[in-house]
């Protein structure tokens, strides 16, 4: 039960990590996006008597690049270095204050400009993929704050002739911030997605993901008559592989069965853990006596294989019980339960065995 703890809070913590570098990989392409926005401005910025070309230069794009650039690289440091130093909510906080510093040196680049200050917008949409609350108020304080600044350093140095194509400019520019990191939003929900369907430990289907693929196997059967076959294995004695080995040596046992399930199978077969020791495998359009033949393959596979110990190599042995959907079931459940019958007949007839239904 400890371990299983511990692989849970370890899942949890690359899962901050993950957050965090999807906001690192958001500033990164804004950083871009800013270099070439600042640019255009400077581009069509007309000299006054008060600031010539080159001032504007230097105070306009390459003093707010520069700010960027190491904020930047604040906040690479604290995702490398900071989860050896800080807590997971700290990092958080260190990386919502840095990005709202990052947006406000846009926001300064020309206070005066209208709708400058949707930069400052920008923040609130990044905190919801940390599913932190308390972050939430906290930056809608932040960025009205921010926002106060701004208006009381509200100067103007655009001149008003080219306001509009400059609005216009800058109106692209926070489209396509916008567009950036909603994309990387997007790219960590089907990240999660990805983590919700998988074993954090095998990084196999999980045993939701199974129900789900095999409710869809029973629809298509259902439509077209397609058959198909899963199989149920459960490594022996695995109890006393825990108490004997320790149970991180249990785990090595279960990768073994996970690099031998991803060896044997093939085409559309589709592999999950089901839970702690026992795995699952449906085989689409494949009749029972296929099912068998890739169930005794695994069977022999796994039990040829060896685990080093502090005892030296140790090998073990697998029993799997095999079912054929060729008939309409009441649920899922159901026949499951076919196939979960025959590896009990497996398991009481000898074990490192295949038994089908």
């Amino acid at each position: 039960m400890h371990q299983k703890d511990g692989l849970a809070g370890k899942h949890t913590r690359n899962a901050y990590y993950e957050w965090n570098n999807v906001v690192f990989g958001s500033l990164w392409r804004l950083f871009l996006l800013c270099i070439i926005l600042y640019g255009i401005v400077f581009m069509m910025y007309v000299p006054t008597a008060g600031i010539s070309k080159i001032l504007y230069f230097k105070l306009y794009l390459l003093r707010p690049v520069a700010i960027q650039a190491v904020i930047l690289l604040q906040v690479k440091i604290i995702l490398e270095h900071g989860k050896e130093m800080m807590s997971q909510f700290l990092i958080l906080l260190l990386l919502i204050l840095l990005t709202n510093a990052f947006m406000l040196v846009i926001a300064f680049m020309d206070v005066s400009i209208y709708g400058n200050g949707i930069a400052l917008l920008l923040p609130l949409a990044i905190v919801p993929i940390f599913r932190e609350w308390r972050l939430f108020p906290l930056q809608l304080i932040i960025c009205l704050s921010e926002y106060l600044m701004v208006q009381v350093n509200s100067t103007s140095m655009m001149p008003q002739a080219d306001a509009k194509i400059l609005q216009f400019v800058l109106f692209v520019g926070y489209m396509a911030a916008f567009a950036i990191v909603g994309e990387r939003i997007r790219k960590s929900t089907l990240l999660l997605d990805i983590q919700s369907w998988t074993d954090s430990m095998t990084h196999m289907y999980n045993h939701q993901a199974f129900y789900d693929r095999l409710t869809k196997c029973m629809q298509k059967f259902e439509e077209t008559g397609e058959v198909f076959s899963i199989l149920i294995a459960d490594i022996d004695d695995f109890k006393k592989v825990n108490d004997t080995y320790g149970h991180v040596y249990g785990d090595e046992v279960i990768c073994t069965v996970t690099q031998v399930f991803d060896h044997c199978k093939e085409g559309n077969d589709f592999v999950a853990r089901y839970g702690g020791e026992e795995f699952a495998m449906i085989l689409p359009g494949q009749s029972k006596e296929d099912a068998i033949k890739k169930a005794d393959c695994i069977r022999r596979e796994f039990s040829s294989s060896e685990v080093n110990s502090n005892e030296g190599p140790q090998s073990f042995t697998i029993s799997i019980g095999v079912a054929e959907y060729n008939r309409t079931y009441e649920s899922e459940s159901h026949f499951f339960n076919e196939a979960d019958q025959a590896l009990y007949r497996a398991k009481n007839s000898g074990k490192n065995k295949v038994c089908c239904n």
